[in-house]
């Protein structure tokens, strides 16, 4: 049940600090829960491939009861050039081991 807004503080890794208008009232098992309403103006990201919330110093924070969506045979790439792909097409990048 809502019980009304107020004006908090929130900070976040030490030094990030944001005050933002937000509902307050009973939770079950939260503390808080920080919407869209909030991250986007703080510049936070949302992986949910990895489970984890980015904030605008790249630390990562692991969402609470995910975990990666991916197993652990995920090989990173990285393409030495620039590449565009159009709409529509595809471009086969060579992969070395």
């Amino acid at each position: 049940m809502t019980e009304g807004r107020t004006k908090i503080k929130v900070t976040l890794a030490g030094s990030l600090v944001y005050f933002f208008h937000a509902w307050v009232g009973t939770l079950s098992g939260q503390d808080a829960i920080l919407g869209m309403d909030f991250m986007v103006p703080a510049g936070i990201r949302l992986d949910l491939a990895e489970g984890t919330l980015c904030l605008p110093d790249e630390v990562r924070i692991q969402l609470s009861g995910r975990r990666p969506l991916y197993n652990g045979k995920v090989i990173p790439i990285s393409v030495d050039r620039s590449l565009a792909i159009l709409v529509g097409r595809s471009e086969e990048i060579p992969i070395r081991s």
